[in-house]
């Protein structure tokens, strides 16, 4: 009811941001799980996704609520579509962080010592650019209240631009963790490849749906 209160009161931005901050609550496990994983401590990791897989179902529950109660017509300077956009790549994040810590239920992963360091690097990369995305859905208040323009649309902006530019270090720090896991195709079985090639592909995603938000923001700013 409070989620409806918000959605129906000041704007559908306070629901929005509320999901926001159950997706990044399932990011924040991200990191903790790898380490887990890296010690060797199955109990620890188990207990880390079974944190993810309820983080998950809460933002999922607040995203239907939104989706199914979210006005046709909005009397704001955000059409009903972009909001609806931008939640979805919100939801994904989420989801990504769940996809990955499924992997590592599928079967026992080795994780090789020479890529630790490269894992680490392309996870914090990620991590930081769905905080940076987390940060631009705090300002959406501040943003309807200036009608998206001025001083805080700048501001939102220049966050949107170091975004972008987090999102190319972070492709450089996969394509190098790409290449450090093939070099070892000779400790690594072929099953062990292809289930990194894809963990490594789900942890770019973090960082990928965190810019796709954030430059639908972009978009709307430029409206």
């Amino acid at each position: 009811m409070s989620t409806l209160g918000r959605l129906f009161g000041k704007s559908p931005f306070g629901p929005l941001q509320e999901h926001m901050v159950v997706v990044k609550k399932c990011v924040d496990q991200v990191i903790p799980f790898f380490e887990a994983e890296i010690k060797g401590d199955k109990k620890k990791a188990e207990e880390i996704t079974q944190k993810i897989f309820d983080l998950e179902q809460k933002a999922d529950t607040i995203k239907n609520t939104l989706r199914d109660n979210l006005p046709r017509s909005l009397f704001m300077p955000v059409d009903r579509h972009s909001l609806l956009v931008i939640l979805d790549f919100q939801d994904s994040i989420a989801d990504t962080a769940q996809d990955i810590s499924i992997i590592f239920t599928l079967r026992p992963i080795t994780i090789p010592s020479q890529i630790v360091d490269g894992l680490r690097k392309f996870i914090d990369s990620s991590v930081k650019a769905c905080y940076l995305a987390a940060e631009i859905s705090e300002r959406y208040d501040e943003l309807l209240d200036s009608s998206f323009t001025g001083a805080e649309a700048e501001r939102v902006l220049g966050m949107v631009n170091e975004l972008n530019t987090l999102e190319r270090e972070n492709d450089e720090a996969g394509l190098n963790l790409t290449r450090n896991i093939f070099s070892l195709e000779d400790v690594l079985s072929p099953v062990e490849i292809f289930l990194w090639s894809k963990i490594n592909s789900l942890i770019g995603d973090l960082a990928d749906y965190s810019l796709k938000m954030a430059n639908r923001m972009r978009l709307i700013l430029a409206k």
